[in-house]
């Protein structure tokens, strides 16, 4: 069971954790995403397992489309 968009704690990912999340839902990988960004893949990496943490665990791809969807509901925006 999913929980309600509003209590997946995505008001509290930073910017950066928003736009790696945005990029996964786009299927990028860890190192296309360094090399966009001009990252490091183990800073990515590091991003996602915090953005995840903040998430409840929540698998990678789940959490970055779970977002996406979240994010494009209206009153949502930052």
């Amino acid at each position: 069971m999913v929980e309600p968009a509003d209590s997946l704690g995505f008001e509290k990912l930073t910017p950066r954790e928003r736009e790696i999340l945005r990029l996964i839902a786009k299927h990028q990988r860890s190192k296309e995403i360094a090399r966009l960004l001009s990252l490091s893949p183990k800073t990515v990496e590091m991003h996602v397992l915090s953005a995840r943490r903040r998430l409840a665990g929540m698998p990678r791809r789940d959490a970055a489309l779970a977002f996406v969807a979240w994010e494009q509901a209206p009153g949502n925006w930052d």
